[in-house]
C-alpha cells in the first residue's frame, strides 16, 4: 500500500467478467478540510513574563472542529511558550515547536472541540521581545485519532525572498489533507510589495508591516515544499503542518451565515513622504471593515483603496476625544479575493498607538451600512469600566455592530454585557500597562440585534484616562441573495 493511502478507508466493488469474479478496491473519499474562521494579531511589547496572552476567535467555536494556535516568540529562552488553555478550561495539544536561534515557533491544536471558545491563554514563562500569533477553526478533519500527520519548521538566518516552511523531514502528502504554512519575518519588515503563495496556495493572512503571513492548500499526494515569495529579502522562521481530513464529515460551518469570517490585527509605522503605506488583507466576504486607534495624535484617515472595492468613512473621532483618535471605515459590496491589496493615506504624522483591525465579514447585503455612533471622554474615577455610547440599529431586523475603543491608560480586558462578543487582538500596550491576561490597549467587539446595544468594556487601569469609541451597524444580505464564501483550497 502506498504512502499516498496511507490512514484511508476502502471500499470493495465485485465484478464479474468471463465467469470470473474481480474484486476491485479505492480508497473511499475523505471530506475536505474547510475554514470556519480565522485570527491573527502581533505584538512587539518586551521584557515580559509570567503572563497569559488571551487571544480571541472572531466568534464561539462550533462543537465538533479543529482548532489551532501558532505562536512566534522573540528573544525569550528555550521553551517561551510553556501551555495553551482556553476559556472552557481545557489544554490544549503540542502539534509541533522549533526553538530557533533568534525567533521560536509553537504550534497546538484541539480537536472535536466544544461548542463555545472564545479566546485561547498563551503562557508566557520567559522573558521575550516579540508575540504573534494565528488562531484558525476548520470542520471535516480528524477528530479522534491524531490529526497531525506531518509537521515541520524552517529557519533562514540570512535574508531570502523565497521562504520555505519545511526542511529535511517534510515528506510527500496525502490527497485531501489540509496543508497549513505560517511565516514569521523579522518586526521590522516594512514591505510595500504584496506576498505572493505558493503554487495551489492561498493565503489566509498577509502582514506586510511585521512580515506575519499564512498560507494553506488540500493535499494533490505528492510531495509539497510549501513556500512563497516575499516582495523584500529578509530572514524568517516558519512551520509547517499537515492535517488529517476526516473520513466522514466531522463537525460544521458556523451557523450564522452573517458573521465576521477573518480577523487580522495589524501595527503599523509611517514616517516620511507619502503619509500611506500598503497592506494586504485576505478576504471571503463581500464586506470589510477598517478599525483604527491614534493615540495621542491628531492624524485621521484620508482614504483606504482596496483592489476590490474603496472604503468609505463612518466616523472620525470628534476633538473631543483628543488626545485620542479612533476611526471606523467599511468597504460594501467587495469582491472576495485572497490576494485583496491597497494603500493607507493619513492626513498627518500617526505618532503612538498606530494600530487597525480589519475585518472580514461574509453574508452582508450590498448596501450594508444602516448607522453609526461615535463618543469619547475621560475615565478618571475608579472602576476601569468604560461605558461609550450605545449603537441603535434602524432596519427593524438582525443587524451586526461592530464597536472599537481606545484609551490612554491599562489594557481593554472585557466586556461586561455577557452576550456581546470580545473581539480584542494581541496588541502593543504602548501607551499605559498592558495587564496580565491581554496586552491591547484598545478593544473591540460585535454583537448580532435588532435592537439598541450598549457596549461597556472593562479595563486593566482602574482610571483609564480619555478614551475615545466609533462603532456601527451593518445590514444582512436578503436570506437566499448572498453567495456562499470560497473555500478557496483546491487540490492541484
Amino acid at each position: 500500500m502506498g504512502e499516498a493511502w496511507a490512514g484511508r478507508t476502502w471500499t470493495w466493488t465485485s465484478f464479474l467478467i468471463a465467469g470470473f469474479l474481480l474484486v476491485a478496491s479505492a480508497p473511499a473519499r475523505a471530506a475536505t478540510p474547510t475554514m470556519v474562521q480565522h485570527a491573527a494579531g502581533p505584538n512587539t511589547e518586551s521584557q515580559i513574563t509570567g503572563r497569559i496572552y488571551n487571544v480571541p476567535l472572531p466568534n464561539p467555536s462550533t462543537a465538533g472542529n479543529f482548532l489551532m494556535l501558532v505562536v512566534f516568540t522573540g528573544g525569550g529562552n528555550n521553551p517561551a511558550v510553556t501551555g495553551v488553555q482556553d476559556n472552557l478550561g481545557t489544554n490544549w495539544q503540542l502539534a509541533t515547536s522549533f526553538i530557533g536561534a533568534n525567533d521560536d515557533v509553537f504550534v497546538f491544536y484541539r480537536q472535536n472541540t466544544a461548542a463555545g471558545v472564545k479566546r485561547v491563554g498563551i503562557t508566557v514563562n520567559s522573558f521575550i521581545n516579540s508575540l504573534r500569533w494565528t488562531l484558525s477553526e476548520w470542520y471535516n478533519v480528524e477528530g479522534v485519532a491524531n490529526p497531525i500527520r506531518q509537521a515541520d519548521h524552517n529557519e533562514a538566518s540570512t535574508g531570502s525572498t523565497t521562504w520555505t516552511s519545511a526542511s529535511g523531514t517534510w515528506g510527500g502528502t496525502v490527497s485531501g489533507n489540509l496543508i497549513y504554512a505560517i511565516y514569521s519575518g523579522s518586526p521590522n519588515y516594512q514591505s510595500d510589495t504584496v506576498f505572493t503563495p505558493g503554487t495551489g496556495y492561498a493565503l489566509e493572512i498577509a502582514d506586510l508591516r511585521q512580515a506575519l503571513v499564512a498560507q494553506s492548500r488540500l493535499a494533490d499526494g505528492g510531495v509539497d515544499t510549501p513556500q512563497l515569495t516575499a516582495g523584500k529579502s529578509a530572514t524568517y522562521i516558519a512551520a509547517a503542518v499537515e492535517i488529517k481530513a476526516s473520513v466522514a464529515p466531522q463537525g460544521s460551518d458556523n451557523v450564522n451565515s452573517f458573521r465576521i469570517k477573518r480577523m487580522q490585527g495589524q501595527q503599523y509605522n509611517v514616517t516620511g513622504l507619502p503619509l500611506q503605506y500598503r497592506y494586504q488583507f485576505p478576504t471571503d466576504g463581500n464586506l470589510q471593515v477598517l478599525m483604527n486607534s491614534n493615540v495621542q495624535g491628531n492624524a485621521n484617515i484620508v482614504s483606504v483603496t482596496s483592489s476590490s472595492s474603496p472604503y468609505v468613512n463612518t466616523q472620525h473621532s470628534p476633538t473631543v476625544m483628543l488626545p485620542n483618535r479612533a476611526e471606523h471605515m467599511y468597504s460594501a459590496n467587495a469582491t472576495p479575493s485572497r490576494s485583496n491589496t491597497g494603500i493607507v493615506t493619513f492626513n498627518s504624522q500617526p505618532t503612538t498607538g498606530k494600530y487597525i483591525v480589519w475585518l472580514d465579514i461574509i453574508g452582508a447585503s450590498t448596501s450594508p451600512y444602516d448607522v453609526d455612533a461615535g463618543t469619547g471622554g475621560t475615565q478618571d474615577t475608579l472602576g476601569g469600566n468604560i461605558t461609550t455610547h450605545t449603537i441603535t440599529p434602524t432596519s427593524g431586523a438582525v443587524e451586526l455592530m461592530v464597536d472599537y475603543v481606545d484609551h490612554t491608560a491599562g489594557s481593554t480586558t472585557g466586556v461586561v454585557d455577557p452576550s456581546l462578543n470580545f473581539m480584542t487582538s494581541v496588541a502593543p500596550g504602548q501607551d499605559g500597562d498592558a495587564g496580565s491576561t491581554s496586552t491591547m490597549d484598545s478593544g473591540a467587539a460585535w454583537k448580532l440585534s435588532s435592537t439598541a446595544v450598549q457596549f461597556t468594556y472593562t479595563s486593566s487601569a482602574a482610571a483609564p484616562g480619555t478614551w475615545a469609541s466609533v462603532g456601527a451597524a451593518y445590514k444582512a444580505a436578503a436570506p437566499g441573495s448572498a453567495p456562499a464564501a470560497p473555500n478557496n483550497l483546491q487540490i492541484h
